[in-house]
């Protein structure tokens, strides 16, 4: 028996289902297909593009799929080979090809080549037919779906890579060991009659245990120009002044000092990479060795012979390009900012090191983060592309005196009588003038105890190279601890010319001035001289120049100089 309850609840229920099916929402289907998506296979394309065809520089037009974001199966879809100009038709254009990803940590060298924010690494033009990754890297290889491909080795003693196919991306996926060899292997795809290379090229890691700053300032950085320049102190005056010279120098005590620049290491580009770097380190397992390979290779390259400074690894390696006089020598700060530059080219923490002796000359190594091969911690060790003066310099190849080879820091300069040892620290952020002017203050070789006025990002290293138990004692900051040096004020030159350009060879020359015939001015030294980017374009616009003065009689006074580069001059 059904009761009044039960009936009353049934009721409730039918009518709830009723309302419930009677308000349901009328569906409405698409019209078109289209209407789905803008873009239904997500390849950056819109479908009405797809359908009715495109163009880029490769040809046009093409109608490829709504339906399939990669419709040649090359590995490529069809909006990014509208980016990089190539067939989306054709699976073999653009033939085998290496997309950039982040995590390869080399968007910097030459190979890549950029299209809007996208990074691909082709084998055309002939100058780019090369990929660089570092060790511990996973890459992908695109090309036609049918072909065979083989990774094969420069030498023997390489690790050996192997390409496993990916068949849904359409890509073969490449692992490249951590502890592995880095050098020299080559890509080869097969399809058919048809048949394309890549150059691959192994590097090593950026560490993971040093901070980003680190990384920045000696090896690596995708954001500024930092890694891109070596800091290196020379020896600015060969005087020992006195409070005869500085008011503020106390009596009976001392002061001698130097200045900075900036050296252009240009280690990304294939002049620098490919013709030399890779070639001394391939085969190499660990920094220590690859350092001491590259040591090699700097002796191989350059002649120490006294010249004047060089601020380019362009001139380094060229020096009669970038002046009459140079002759094909290089002095010791030259050679050490290039073995910096190879170092950091190779993936190698690397930085100058600077020394003073006796106010009246200077010397420079070049200190490289590494480790033993035997193990024990990681830290700055010392080595010096060359071994004592190598003759005229006039022959070809260069006479090779030897190098010295790395070693622990302690002792290095421990019979030398200098003022100090400096190194560029990792927190630097600009170049020019009177940033990089320097001074050791009352400095005692025999108790250990000096004073330095110096930037926060200069490191002294009296500690590890003279065994100090501990640093000098900071007592100012340049440039406003820093007076103008005795023998005038400081002068400010700026000559301008459109666009000098660094990476293709021009090169810019400090002036050489002297006193002006008839006049009362004379000109000194040359204090400091960099280059402005004044468009950020990447090519420098206005070379500054900061020079000693001494000036007899107020007056209007003019004076002019030569910038010469490597190919024209303005």
């Amino acid at each position: 028996m059904i009761t009044k309850k039960w009936f009353l609840y049934l009721v409730v229920t039918f009518v709830f289902l009723a309302f419930a099916i009677l308000t349901q929402p009328t569906p409405v289907y698409a019209q078109d297909w289209r209407d789905l998506s803008a873009d239904l296979d997500g390849d950056g394309l819109p479908n009405v593009v797809e359908e009715n065809g495109w163009y880029n520089a490769s040809g046009g037009p093409y109608v490829t799929d709504p339906f399939d974001a990669d419709t040649d199966d090359d590995g490529l879809m069809d909006g990014q080979e509208k980016l990089f100009d190539t067939n989306p038709l054709n699976d073999h254009s653009p033939g085998i090809h290496v997309e950039y990803q982040e995590d390869f940590q080399t968007k910097e060298y030459f190979p890549w080549q950029r299209y809007g924010d996208n990074y691909i690494a082709l084998p055309y033009p002939s100058s780019q037919d090369a990929v660089i990754v570092r060790r511990g890297t996973t890459f992908s290889v695109g090309g036609p779906a049918d072909a065979e491909i083989e990774i094969s080795k420069s030498i023997s003693s390489l690790t050996t890579l192997t390409a496993e196919r990916d068949h849904c991306a359409g890509l073969w996926n490449v692992h490249v060991p951590e502890n592995g060899t880095v050098g020299i292997y080559t890509i080869t795809m097969e399809d058919g009659a048809w048949s394309e290379s890549l150059n691959l090229y192994v590097i090593f890691a950026l560490p993971t245990n040093m901070s980003t700053a680190f990384v920045d300032a000696f090896i690596y950085d995708e954001d500024s120009d930092k890694d891109s320049k070596s800091i290196t102190f020379g020896d600015g005056d060969p005087r020992n002044y006195t409070h005869d010279d500085y008011s503020w120098i106390p009596e009976d005590e001392h002061i001698a000092h130097g200045f900075g620049w900036g050296y252009n290491n240009q280690h990304y580009t294939d002049w620098v990479f490919e013709d030399h770097v890779i070639q001394a380190i391939n085969g190499e397992t660990n920094t220590w060795d690859a350092a001491n390979a590259l040591g090699q290779r700097v002796d191989e390259v350059t002649c120490f012979g006294y010249p004047r400074v060089l601020t380019s690894s362009w001139c380094v390696l060229n020096p009669s390009s970038c002046g009459p006089d140079y002759n094909n020598k290089n002095q010791c700060s030259n050679i050490a900012d290039l073995l910096s530059a190879f170092s950091r080219s190779a993936g190698i923490p690397a930085r100058p090191l600077f020394t003073d002796w006796t106010y009246s000359s200077f010397d420079h190594s070049t200190e490289v983060w590494t480790q033993r091969p035997s193990g024990g911690s990681w830290d700055w060790y010392i080595m010096r592309g060359y071994d004592g003066g190598e003759g005229t310099c006039a022959a070809s190849p260069h006479y090779t005196g030897g190098y010295n080879s790395l070693r622990d820091t302690e002792g290095w300069y421990a019979g030398s009588s200098g003022q100090g040892v400096y190194a560029g620290g990792e927190n630097w952020s600009s170049l020019g003038g009177d940033a990089f002017r320097m001074a050791t203050w009352d400095l005692d070789r025999t108790a250990m105890t000096g004073k330095i006025v110096k930037k926060d990002w200069w490191e002294t290293r009296f500690v590890d190279y003279w065994g100090w138990s501990e640093e000098p004692e900071v007592i100012g900051s340049p440039p406003n601890d820093w007076p103008d040096p005795p023998g005038g004020a400081m002068a400010m030159a700026t000559f301008s010319n459109a666009d000098l350009d660094i990476v293709n060879h021009m090169v810019y020359m400090p002036i050489i001035l002297g006193s002006v015939s008839g006049s009362t001015i004379q000109f000194g030294r040359v204090v400091a001289d960099y280059p402005v980017d004044l468009d950020d374009d990447g090519r420098f616009d206005q070379l500054t120049f900061q020079i000693q003065v001494n000036v007899a009689q107020a007056g209007d006074y003019w004076f002019r100089g030569r910038l010469a580069g490597g190919f024209s001059e303005a």
